[in-house]
């Protein structure tokens, strides 16, 4: 299907110029003009009059009807860019939720999809149908308060009903979880910067065949396949790749699908080594803090230098020397030619195979909320009352030692109380 073309908005800097321009391919344009501006910012267009004028005056030259730009705007900044260049106006988050929408394929993904939208949308409302009044527009927004109104609460129930849908598919996951930890089978979950090569990676370990675009957000639902690794079951998770200045209330629509990296036993953190060097670093700092607000432990998280073959082993070898020591191992790999896969699965193998048992001993009120927690990485091994006051309960817990160490920080493992 051709790109249509469009006039994009965006940042002096390079590693920012270089994405928006992949984020316009993947939602289905082409930037046949492109604008640059150091700040977004400002104005009652978002950007400067200067750069809005451009704008209007590429649109109607290139005879183009959307302009993308590379930031958020508020309904009153995108309502007069629109009235000003004539022509409809994108800002980052409505192209990401575009690209999403395009992308999703089960049922998961629409929910979620629709929850980012509709929550996208929700405070937009009023605000769209009150500018689009004063312009004394005919049609649907011609209509009184009342009516906004009920478009409200409609879009609000629909939101609602949306998220009830998903719990209810977060359920089903739960049980899913629970189920691999009575059946001791380990997760290793695939994550990284969209675009980082995970899905090649996945392919390539389970002898898959999942489709990989080369654009961005080619992955939007969890895969998971059974991996063995000689005598050693794994089963490896593929997930959505992350993205720099990606709103809060997205990463929640795909919060059940970004749990798998919470429970899982291991994160293998994918990272494109061949990217230019400051691109690079954003990459992995956006990964990292991605990873810090979904709580996923630096003890269980190994990093995959991917695309060694386009930099050469001792490129990579300088880059990851040069980063935060944040996660437990560093392998370099190729996903495409192959190249040290082997020592992967060695690294995945020795990772989940360091299991560790745990003894508490609770109050009786608490011992019930960490059994519920420990069920999902692990196994309580024993439960049995002691002969203290006060009801105490004895719990021993067998399971990743990353796991047990947050569960219980600073607790005595029970193969260590002899000493």
């Amino acid at each position: 299907m051709p790109l249509k073309p469009a006039v994009l908005i965006s940042y002096k800097f390079p590693d920012s110029l270089e994405e928006a321009k992949g984020l316009c391919v993947a939602g289905g344009y082409q930037p046949v003009r492109v604008i640059l501006m150091r700040q977004l910012r400002h104005g009652r267009f978002g950007v400067g009059e200067g750069k809005a004028d451009e704008a209007k005056q590429a649109a109607a030259d290139l005879r183009v009807d959307t302009v993308i730009v590379d930031d958020k705007l508020s309904v009153q900044e995108s309502y007069n860019l629109s009235k000003h260049c004539g022509c409809e106006i994108l800002d980052r988050e409505k192209l990401v939720l575009e690209i999403f929408k395009a992308r999703a394929t089960t049922q998961e993904a629409i929910l979620q999809i629709k929850v980012a939208e509709l929550t996208y949308e929700l405070p937009r409302v009023r605000d769209y149908v009150r500018f689009v009044r004063m312009g004394e527009q005919p049609g649907m927004f011609g209509f009184g308060s009342y009516e906004v109104e009920k478009y409200y609460r409609n879009i609000k129930g629909r939101l609602d009903a949306t998220r009830r849908k998903l719990a209810v598919l977060d359920k089903r996951r739960e049980v899913f979880r629970s189920e691999r930890a009575r059946n001791h089978l380990s997760i290793a979950s695939l994550s990284g910067y969209t675009s980082a090569g995970k899905t090649t990676l996945f392919n390539r370990l389970v002898d898959e065949n999942q489709p990989v675009l080369g654009k961005m957000f080619s992955t939007l639902t969890t895969t998971t396949r059974r991996l063995e690794i000689g005598d050693v079951p794994v089963l490896l998770s593929d997930t959505v790749g992350f993205i720099s200045r990606l709103p809060h209330y997205m990463i929640e629509a795909f919060k059940s699908t970004l749990d798998e990296l919470t429970y899982a036993d291991l994160v293998l953190l994918v990272v494109d080594v061949s990217d230019p060097e400051d691109r690079f670093r954003v990459k992995y700092q956006t990964c990292l803090d991605t990873l810090a607000d979904l709580n996923v432990s630096q003890h269980k998280t190994v990093v995959v230098m991917n695309k060694v073959d386009l930099v050469g082993i001792e490129e990579a070898r300088r880059r990851a020397a040069e980063l935060e020591p944040w996660a437990q191992a560093v392998v370099f790999v190729s996903a495409k030619t192959g190249e040290g896969i082997k020592e992967l699965l060695s690294v995945v193998k020795k990772g989940i195979q360091e299991a560790a048992e745990l003894e508490l001993i609770l109050p009786t009120e608490k011992a019930s909320s960490v059994f519920e927690k420990a069920k999902f990485f692990g196994s309580v091994v024993r439960v049995e009352k002691t002969a203290e006051e006060g009801g105490k309960v004895r719990l021993v817990i067998l399971g990743p030692e990353w796991a047990l160490h947050e569960l219980a920080p600073g607790a005595v493992r029970s193969s260590d109380a002899g000493e």
